[in-house]
């Protein structure tokens, strides 16, 4: 199912990195927010925190005061909660061995995410992996579930997307790893269960990322 891969499109969050994000926490405080500009952000129909941002900054208005002053606050406080996670985070297990050895082998390695650049690179110094490419919410106009996100990230490695395969915990990932036209593997570091993954398109199923060489010719 993977020959002919030459490139890997990685998630961070739950799939190279153990950082224990509460995405439960960034939401209520987005809602909070919302409330103190006047507005019910519990009845929102954006399951995703990015996507909340956007669907109350537009109930605000696109070019009002109050839209850009809530848009700066939520992105202020996301990236806050990301490098305090990736400070406290850690590699699962076996990871970084895994990339070194895929690398080894010639394989191209980006990492695609929602997360700002600043926690993902800080994340990176204190526990270093290989990683060709680096693709995070700042890079791009799309992010993930939109496939433009890897689309990006592959003509950064040269890479075309029947040659690439997308690897996440989460079923967006394999979602959006079909929709750009990657083979996609689900990981059940994050304890997304394996039946989630495939019933969104997942391909192969592993344990952890640390399990994919064997399966790679």
């Amino acid at each position: 199912m993977l020959s002919g891969i030459r490139a890997l499109c990685a998630d961070f969050d739950g799939t190279i990195a153990d950082t224990r994000l509460d995405f439960g926490l960034m939401r209520q405080r987005v809602q909070e927010f919302a409330a103190q500009e006047g507005l019910d952000g519990r009845g929102l129909s954006a399951p995703y925190v990015l996507e909340m941002v956007a669907e109350i900054g537009e109930q605000l208005g696109a070019d009002s005061r109050r839209a850009a002053r809530f848009r700066r606050r939520c992105r202020a406080m996301m990236c806050q909660m990301e490098l305090a996670a990736a400070q406290g985070g850690r590699l699962f297990p076996g990871v970084r061995e895994a990339l070194a050895e895929l690398s080894g082998r010639g394989l191209r390695i980006a990492v695609v995410t929602r997360n700002c650049r600043r926690a993902v690179e800080e994340f990176c110094k204190l526990h270093p992996f290989v990683c060709h490419s680096l693709l995070t919410r700042d890079d791009v106009a799309r992010v993930k579930p939109d496939p433009e996100h890897l689309w990006q990230a592959l003509r950064a490695l040269g890479v075309p997307p029947r040659q690439a395969a997308m690897i996440g915990d989460h079923p967006t990932d394999m979602q959006c790893g079909s929709a750009a036209g990657l083979r996609t593997v689900g990981v059940l570091t994050s304890g997304s269960p394996a039946e989630a993954l495939e019933a969104a398109g997942a391909q192969l199923v592993v344990g952890s990322l640390a399990d994919l060489p064997p399966h790679l010719p």
